[in-house]
């Protein structure tokens, strides 16, 4: 019955968090890293709840440790995207200067 009312508190959370509305709070869209923690929040912390109940400690640091690590990764894989974004941007930015420079010559 506590796996039930666990992926029943699950499933409600994520209806809440899908129509909340959450551009009328913040004033636009709900950034994409944010939604993904409310997500995993909606999953890990009934499950969690689930585990202690049962007296599962391990289970839960272990459910933990993997959201950390896998938070973690997700973190670095934006951060690496920006990064390269703006190389990107800026290498975009010195060949129309260069372009530039080169009409202005003739």
């Amino acid at each position: 019955m506590d796996l039930l009312a666990a992926a029943l508190v699950a499933a409600l959370a994520l209806l809440v968090e899908h129509w909340f509305p959450w551009e009328l709070l913040i004033r636009r869209p709900l950034p994409p890293l944010a939604a993904y923690t409310l997500g995993v929040l909606a999953l890990a912390l009934p499950l969690t709840g689930l585990f202690l109940i049962r007296g599962e400690a391990g289970a839960a640091l272990a459910l933990w440790t993997v959201i950390g690590s896998g938070g973690a990764a997700v973190l670095c894989a934006h951060a690496l995207d920006r990064f390269l974004l703006g190389l990107n941007r800026k290498d975009e930015l010195i060949e129309q200067l260069k372009l530039k420079d080169g009409d202005e010559e003739r």
